[in-house]
């Protein structure tokens, strides 16, 4: 595991630094967990860092754990691994 979400984002940067320096590269952090990450990156492989707003789409058992995600123009995504026995109507409530 990591020590935190700054060294998560320094052994990720490691593992991308093919792309360090490239033009054509950007990170797109998600605020909250995915920003400190997104900061490592962006320091690291000298690349613009712009976030992409969304909101989480939790369990019903659990406001932590979540399942999928909406983006601001509705798309979404929902891990069907996690979805388990949930009901499509809970989904659609959700996003």
């Amino acid at each position: 595991m990591f020590h935190d979400r700054y060294d998560a984002g320094a052994l990720l940067a490691k593992a991308l630094s093919k792309y360090k320096g490239k033009r054509n590269v950007i990170i797109l952090a998600i605020p909250r967990g995915a920003l400190q990450i997104g900061e490592v990156l962006h320091k690291e492989l000298k690349a613009p860092l712009d976030i992409i707003v969304t909101k989480k789409i939790p369990h019903p058992d659990s406001d932590e754990y979540g399942i999928g995600a909406v983006g601001p123009g509705g798309e979404y995504f929902v891990n069907q691994e996690s979805t388990g026995n949930i009901a499509p109507e809970y989904i659609d409530r959700e996003r």
